[in-house]
């Protein structure tokens, strides 16, 4: 009888044990960083051919953990883009800067891609920039007179 109630004893413990295990483990997974951008696009309208153009992105982490992005990645090597790498706390705001080098003239769109520990899986958040490259006139060298 004695073996009976402490083998009892021991089970109900354990379980006790585990079941206190698991409720930690999900208060842990409850924090999420998430992201809110106050605008995820971008339109310069014209812009010079040759002169680079930059847009801000300001960003607010709407969740309850601390939020760190991974660099994020343009679309193509005309653009580059800079972020605020500090972890933001729940509430703090960060921003992504992206530069388009204007250097052929005609319509562009390009993108960026931003991850963060938040996000699930390979999503990613995409800024946008958009845009119209006007051509610079050549400059016209003065004339050559040829002596007689």
């Amino acid at each position: 009888m004695k073996r009976l109630l402490i083998t009892l004893l021991v089970a109900v413990g354990f379980v006790a044990y585990t079941n206190a295990q698991n409720k930690t483990v999900t208060l842990q997974n409850d924090a999420v960083a998430k992201i809110e951008f106050k605008s995820t696009e971008h339109n310069f309208g014209d812009v010079k051919q040759g002169k680079p153009v930059t847009a801000k992105f300001v960003f607010t982490n709407t969740g309850n953990a601390p939020l760190v992005l991974t660099p994020p990645k343009p679309s193509c090597g005309c653009t580059t883009a800079s972020y605020t790498k500090e972890p933001i706390p729940p509430g703090g705001t960060g921003e992504v800067v992206a530069t388009y080098n204007a250097a052929s003239p005609g319509t562009f769109q390009k993108s960026v891609a931003v991850r963060y520990n938040g996000a699930e899986g390979d999503n990613a958040v995409f800024l946008y920039l958009k845009g119209n490259v006007v051509a610079t006139p050549q400059e016209s060298a003065p004339p050559v007179q040829v002596a007689p």
